[in-house]
Order: structure tokens, then C-alpha cells, then sequence
């Protein structure tokens, strides 16, 4: 099992009540900037302890996560890591230029030398009113740009391109690809047609914020799609799983619980606004296609797999379970979330990197 690092980045004073949009009057510059250093600190420290994937998802007018460009943060990471691969989680396809994500997208892949894993996600309806993409609009530029970026990096002779949503007289990236043909693609996704689409592109699929139990017939119709355009089951190593964590040999559950349920209430407050806002969303939101049964209760979500925290051995354990249970390959541990200290998300870090990988790296 390869083991990661995952942060959404969050804007810590936050008060998790306030609902999307909050105010940019909220936001205090001096305090983003010591947050942005000290995830900065997180991701070069996780790589010294051996984590092999580093990892951050795009965002949009969301205080939870403040990541509206992942490709500014990894630039900087891939020149202070050295082990690591770096898995920006997306770029959201539709919101884009398809030739500007193929073009950052290689800069980062040569200057990390090849530890690339290009993210390729839809992204959700804050996302599609922060850039104004219409809803119905989001699929089709979705895959039109994947096809885009795709034919750009393997092809090395000018093309043009005349197609639905994007229409280029010359296409010609520069740099090319460290790997070959391209970086690996990783993707996510709720919808049929997502998972379809990432099985058909022999794409990594990744789940996160669904429990168990959701996760486990989302990839279980993964898989069903991999084995229909491919004949073979996708590889463990394609199957990706996110979690909340927090490891502690003191009392991990007095210690974290007040950040977790920070983070809890940010995600409500910050995702089921937006989802009010688009035809049908609310009762989408609400059918649990999105969280499954939780409902961001600290004991449901414990219960439901979102969230794992506990001593070592009790952290490996649960995560063992849901590996045996959901099959992936990939783990990435969320361990900066809500508003945890510093030297608290530093200290679980090292020892989930010390007591707890090396109880589950081999499962």
C-alpha cells in the first residue's frame, strides 16, 4: 500500500457556522500567509518521513479549503522534495484552458522529474458558479479537455483542434513530459458517467468524504466499468482512499474532537449552500450520494470510516479493515484538517509515519 499526505488547506479562523459565500472580508491576509508556510512545512516534512504521495485538492471561494491553485503550491514543493510523487487533485477540468493545465501541468512534471500524478477532476457546483460554467456544460468540457490534454502531451508535431467547447489553430506543447507517454491521470467523481469515464481512461480513482459503505459501491461500479473496456480488474495501486486522521499516544479522541468537528461543520456550512443553487441539488445533496449516512456526527462519521483516530495500533487497525473491505492501493491521510495546531498536526504526522505505516504499508 502506498501511503500519502493529504491537505485541504483550511483557513483556521474560520467560524464554521458562516455558509457559502463567506465574505472576503473574513479572510486575513497576515494569518493566510503563516497558514500557506506552515502547510508548506507539513508537505516537506511528509516527504522526509517517507510518505509517498503528496497531495491537495482545487478549490473555489471556499474558506475550508484555500486552494484555488494547487499547480502555485506544488511548484514550490517540487523544488524542496525530493521522494514524494505530487498529486494535484485537479485540476477542475471544466473551469480551465485545457492547454494551460497541459502546459503546468508538464512544467511540474519536469522540474519534479517525473513524480507527476496529474489530477483530472469535474469539481462541484461551488466551483461551476465561482467560474460561471453552467451545469450542463460541465460534463462535456470535462471530457473534451481530458481528450485535449491527452492528445497534447503524446503528440509532438503541431495539430490543430475544432471541437465543441475549445477550438485551437495550433497546439503545441512545451515542455514535453518527463514520463511517458504522459503522467499518470487520477481522477474522482460521484456520477455514473465519471466512474465510467476514469475506468475507460485507465485513470486512478480516488474516494473521499463518502463512507464506507458508499465508498464501497462507488468502487465496486469502478471496477465493473475497469473490467468492461479492459477484461482485467484495475490494480490496487489505481484505487485510491482519503481520510480524515489523527493519531495521538495520549488521549487521541479528547484532543482532536473539537478540531474535527471544526472541519465537519466548515464542509457542511461550505458544500450544501452551493448544491441549494443548481437544479435538483438540494435533493441531491441530501440522498447521501455525497457524505452516505454520517451527517458530520462525530460517532456516525467514526462509525461510517470518515474519520479515523485513535492510538497506533487502533489507527492501523481501522485502516486495514476498510482496506480489506474497499481494496485500495493508495491511502491518503488527512492530517491537518479543521483548526489543529501546528505542533499538533506535526506530531500526528510523525507518529502515524513512524508507529502506524509501517504496520499497514504491506497490506
Amino acid at each position: 500500500m502506498q501511503i500519502g499526505f493529504f491537505s485541504e488547506m483550511p483557513y483556521k479562523p474560520l467560524n464554521p457556522s458562516l455558509t457559502w459565500p463567506v465574505p472576503s472580508k473574513n479572510y486575513d491576509p497576515e494569518i493566510g500567509g503563516d497558514l500557506y508556510r506552515q502547510t508548506l512545512e507539513q508537505f516537506v516534512r511528509a516527504d522526509e518521513l517517507g510518505y509517498e504521495v503528496l497531495a491537495i485538492n482545487e478549490q473555489h471561494f471556499k474558506p475550508s479549503n484555500v486552494t484555488p491553485a494547487p499547480n502555485l503550491f506544488f511548484a514550490n514543493l517540487a523544488t524542496r522534495t525530493v521522494r514524494a510523487k505530487l498529486l494535484p487533485y485537479g485540476a477542475l477540468l471544466p473551469l480551465h484552458n485545457p492547454i494551460r493545465i497541459a502546459e503546468e501541468y508538464a512544467m511540474l512534471d519536469v522540474l519534479s522529474k517525473g513524480r507527476l500524478m496529474a489530477g483530472f477532476v469535474r469539481g462541484g457546483p461551488s466551483n461551476h458558479l465561482a467560474y460561471n460554467i453552467a451545469p450542463d456544460d460541465n460534463r462535456g468540457r470535462y471530457e473534451e479537455s481530458w481528450e485535449l490534454i491527452q492528445k497534447a502531451w503524446t503528440t509532438h508535431e503541431p495539430f490543430s483542434w475544432n471541437g465543441k467547447y475549445f477550438q485551437y489553430e495550433v497546439v503545441n506543447v512545451w515542455p514535453r513530459t518527463f514520463q511517458k507517454p504522459h503522467p499518470p491521470i487520477w481522477s474522482s467523481g460521484l456520477t455514473d458517467r465519471s466512474i465510467e469515464w476514469a475506468a475507460m481512461k485507465k485513470a486512478g480513482y480516488t474516494r473521499w468524504l463518502t463512507v464506507t459503505a458508499t465508498s464501497k459501491a462507488l468502487l465496486s461500479t469502478y471496477r465493473q466499468y475497469y473490467r468492461k473496456y479492459h477484461s482485467i480488474d484495475p490494480p490496487p495501486e489505481m484505487i485510491g482512499l482519503a481520510r480524515a486522521v489523527y493519531v495521538s499516544e495520549g488521549n487521541p479522541r479528547e484532543e482532536c474532537l473539537p478540531h474535527y468537528l471544526h472541519f465537519s461543520s466548515s464542509v457542511e456550512t461550505q458544500t450544501e449552500s452551493p448544491y441549494k443553487r443548481i437544479p435538483n441539488g438540494r435533493e441531491y445533496y441530501m440522498t447521501g450520494k455525497i457524505f452516505g449516512a454520517a451527517n458530520f456526527d462525530h460517532e456516525q462519521a467514526k462509525k461510517g470510516g470518515l474519520h479515523i483516530c485513535g492510538k497506533p495500533e487502533e489507527v492501523a487497525r481501522e485502516i486495514l479493515l476498510q482496506q480489506k473491505e474497499l481494496g485500495f492501493g493508495l491511502f491518503l491521510a488527512n492530517l491537518n484538517y479543521g483548526d489543529m495546531p501546528q505542533e499538533m498536526a506535526l506530531k500526528s504526522m510523525e507518529t502515524f509515519a513512524e508507529k502506524v505505516a509501517p504496520a499497514i504499508k504491506d497490506a
